[in-house]
């Protein structure tokens, strides 16, 4: 058991990424496919430089001034927020292939200081999925899954979708994280909950992100 209170950031996200990536690897094995992986065959990913999703979260490395926005009443339609001031610091790792963040916030009493999350694209599938740890409990989330559209910068706009736990309502709801406003010193990321399958979806937290 490692104390990672004492560790610097850097190191202390390189630890969690490890474990993360030993825990979603055998996962991730299971489900790729046994494919012919001839270089001359244009339709398959090359799991070596990780095909054309590879380098997706590029734009994340390095740190971050971030301007947290949480809704203060989820389901009422309640349109006031609670605004923090936050930091982060990502790391892209594999050549692309993989991204370890680490979101420090203000820590009230019933919410978590830190948040860390890793993203691991699958060549195969051609999908990114997020691995979030709850910095409430300690343990590791049901991945959301999804990739990414549009140009390398104006228009891009990633879609990643799963399931959460919502203790105010005391069950599951559907999750999805929206990546926005990519440029090369800022971005916005979304996350919106829905308690009817997907039908009508509420934004409940916005992360603005600014380069430091």
């Amino acid at each position: 058991m490692h104390d990672t209170s004492t560790l610097t950031p850097t190191r202390r996200a390189a630890l969690l990424g490890a474990g993360l990536m030993a825990f979603a690897a055998p996962a991730r094995a299971e489900h790729l496919p046994t494919v012919d992986r001839r270089p001359t065959d244009p339709d398959q990913p090359d799991l070596l430089t990780g095909g054309p999703g590879a380098g997706d979260f590029d734009f994340l490395a390095g740190r971050w001034s971030v301007l947290s926005r949480r809704r203060l009443n989820r389901w009422v339609g309640d349109d006031r927020w609670d605004e923090a001031r936050a930091s982060a610091h990502g790391q892209v790792m594999l050549g692309g292939l993989a991204c370890l963040d680490e979101l420090e916030l203000p820590a009230p009493a019933d919410r978590p200081g830190a948040a860390v999350t890793f993203r691991l694209y699958d060549p195969a599938a051609r999908h990114w999925a997020f691995h979030r740890v709850d910095g409430r409990t300690g343990t590791l989330q049901a991945p959301l899954i999804g990739r990414f559209t549009g140009g390398l910068f104006a228009g891009r706009r990633g879609d990643f979708r799963g399931q959460d736990f919502d203790p105010l309502l005391g069950r599951p709801v559907q999750a999805r994280v929206i990546w926005s406003r990519i440029t090369t010193s800022s971005a916005l990321w979304e996350q919106a909950w829905s308690a009817d399958e997907g039908r009508s979806w509420e934004t409940n937290w916005t992360l603005a992100f600014t380069r430091a």
